[in-house]
């Protein structure tokens, strides 16, 4: 089935929407793809957050997925295998810091490092394939499309995309037409700040422990610690929270014509931290002169009453 992408670099509003951590989705059934272990240090807190119980069970059924296993990072003269084990232990203790249990975790274990565009390996993909068909996902975590900086970044993106559509395309096959995926691009190390046209979704964090939390899970990876990950993450986060809160300021003050676009969230520059996504849906379009198509839509905020369902608001 055909997939119609979303245009980049078209702004659908003057500022991403904030929502303080009350906004995160509910009900989802999410598969968060990590690149290399420490790949999700820059999402830690919503991440915790979407993985605890709520009102009157779990609020998300969340699995996360480590694609590579990150030995080249790893200093030392260990074999191969043992340096890949010590990521696989890092992301455990970084997971479990977050209130992930191992069985919440699985290492998927790509079979090439992607060090270098040769495309996906077609095991890879196939394995792909099978694991998001067998989850059924609503929802996917993936590093965001302007992060080429890294090629297994790329890859894993390309894979997962390519095996969501897949998967649709076989569920409409099989005359579930209503399915649909919301895909939530996250931001890395190598795409830290990303522009107001790709940064739709914006958590506040009313609860300053949550960012000390997401500070010391990321301290498990103690293998990358030479790279001053942490340094930068923080140095990110204060310049996001000055950003965000001079836009919603000037923003204001442009008048009515932009009320639509703005929160209640007003973050405090000098104390607020955040996490920030893109956030688009796949679903299936049928169309009366041609076959049906796959479409991505990039989600406005606030939530139109039929991605309020989606998201798991009513």
């Amino acid at each position: 089935m055909r997939v119609c992408w979303v245009k980049r670099n078209r702004p659908i509003a003057p500022v991403p929407y904030i929502y303080s951590e009350a906004g995160l989705p509910v009900g989802q059934k999410a598969l968060v793809f990590l690149p290399h272990s420490d790949d999700g240090r820059y999402i830690g807190c919503s991440l915790s957050l979407m993985n605890k119980t709520h009102l009157h069970g779990p609020r998300n059924d969340i699995s996360i997925i480590v694609v590579a296993s990150g030995y080249r990072s790893v200093d030392g003269d260990l074999p191969k295998e043992e340096k890949a084990e010590v990521r696989k232990r890092e992301a455990l203790r970084w997971a479990e810091t977050l209130g992930y249990p191992a069985e919440q975790v699985l290492c998927f274990g790509a079979e090439e490092t992607y060090e270098a565009r040769r495309g996906v390996l077609p095991h890879d993909q196939e394995r792909m394939n099978r694991l998001v068909a067998a989850r059924e996902p609503t929802m996917v975590f993936v590093p965001h499309l302007s992060d080429t900086a890294q090629h297994i970044n790329f890859y894993t993106r390309k894979m997962v995309m390519k095996a969501v559509t897949l998967w649709l395309t076989e569920e409409y096959a099989q005359g579930r037409p209503d399915r649909g995926v919301i895909v939530m691009e996250y931001p890395t190390n190598h795409v830290p700040i990303l522009p107001p046209s790709d940064k739709n979704f914006i958590i506040a964090f009313t609860d300053p422990e949550m960012a000390a939390l997401k500070h010391e899970a990321n301290k498990a990876h103690e293998s990358q610690d030479a790279k001053g990950f942490d340094v930068m993450q923080q140095f990110v986060e204060a310049i996001d929270a000055l950003r965000d809160s001079d836009d919603v300021f000037q923003t204001s003050r442009a008048g009515r014509r932009f009320s639509r676009y703005l929160s209640d969230i007003r973050p405090n520059a000098r104390q607020s931290r955040g996490e920030h996504f893109g956030v688009t849906r796949l679903v299936i379009r049928r169309r009366k002169d041609g076959p049906p198509v796959i479409v991505e839509e990039r989600l406005k905020f606030p939530l139109a009453a039929d991605n309020r369902t989606r998201w798991g608001c009513e």
